[in-house]
């Protein structure tokens, strides 16, 4: 249920170019506060459609809402509230647009297995004012600084939001990096939210993937080569003598095929610290060792 509603209110955000601060997220959790911010979008579809789905909300629905907008109202309130606020010292606040201009580190560590709906929401806000940033610095004719955001468990955040930051990043000059534990998890988070992921990545890192499906996809992502198949006739005369298996009869065939350059096998196989790198372009396979040989992680489990 939160999904939905979120989805709904980040659409009316985008809707509405301005500044959104996490108090302006937490009032418009309430459905009569949304309803009439959606009045004055210009957008008369977008007002209609989520004015729709405002009316179809049940009062349980209401109540748990209010719930969520309480404990994002807690992380205000606490002794960190004066850095998800606009504050009277610049220094107190996190501006994700001057942290990219001064080469700053920030970083957001949501706990999303104890606060599941929080954690999403704050995820989706960030990600959110990453897509303002990048509109700044398009804005901006100055050289632009670059810059890396990366994003661990994506799958955990509305691929809508995540798709439109892939959008504006490139443009602006931001490098994406996206984190997960399965190439299957982007099928999970919305329709065709994987084919627009990987059609935007110029690189893909993959260690061993478990999901035979997920060892298909990044077979495919390196592709294949021209090579050599050839095939063998047999004898079948030594089965009706001694002889326990056909023999070659010298005879066969030698043909241009094709095969994968890293076969799925071969990715459900790999060690820790294998990963098959893939480059987009110009297009360049390789398998790379990401930790050294005598990291404990790679000499296994000791002897009793």
């Amino acid at each position: 249920m939160y999904e939905r509603y979120l989805l709904n209110l980040f659409r009316a955000l985008e809707a509405r170019p301005q500044t959104a601060e996490l108090s302006t997220v937490i009032g418009l959790l309430d459905p009569a506060e949304l309803a009439m911010y959606v009045r004055d979008l210009e957008d008369g579809s977008a007002a209609g459609e989520i004015g729709d789905y405002l009316q179809r909300l049940t009062p349980d629905q209401a109540r748990d809402l209010r719930g969520l907008a309480d404990r994002l109202a807690l992380l205000i309130e606490g002794a960190h509230g004066d850095r998800l606020t606009t504050a009277p010292n610049a220094t107190d606040e996190i501006d994700l647009l001057r942290a990219v201009r001064e080469g700053a580190v920030v970083v957001f560590s949501l706990n999303s297995s104890s606060y599941g709906a929080t954690a999403k929401l704050i995820g989706n806000m960030v990600i959110q004012d990453l897509k303002a940033v990048c509109g700044a610095i398009e804005a901006e004719s100055a050289e632009r600084r670059p810059a890396v955001v990366a994003v661990d468990e994506f799958s955990g955040l509305d691929g809508d939001q995540v798709a439109g930051l892939f959008q504006r990043a490139r443009s602006a000059g931001l490098s994406l990096m996206l984190a997960t534990q399965e190439l299957a998890d982007l099928r999970r988070v919305d329709e065709g939210f994987d084919e627009q992921v990987l059609g935007n990545v110029e690189w893909v890192l993959a260690g061993r993937q478990n999901n035979p499906a997920s060892a298909e996809l990044v077979a495919g992502l390196a592709g294949t080569e021209e090579v050599w198949v050839h095939t063998f006739q047999t004898d079948d005369v030594a089965l009706r003598g001694r002889a326990p298996f056909p023999r070659e009869s010298g005879m066969g065939t030698k043909h241009r095929g094709r095969e994968y350059v890293v076969s799925p096998d071969e990715i459900k196989a790999l060690g820790v610290g294998r990963m098959v790198l893939v480059e987009k372009n110009p297009h360049r396979v390789e398998t790379v060792d990401v930790l050294p040989a005598d990291h404990p992680a790679r000499r296994g489990p000791r002897a009793a």
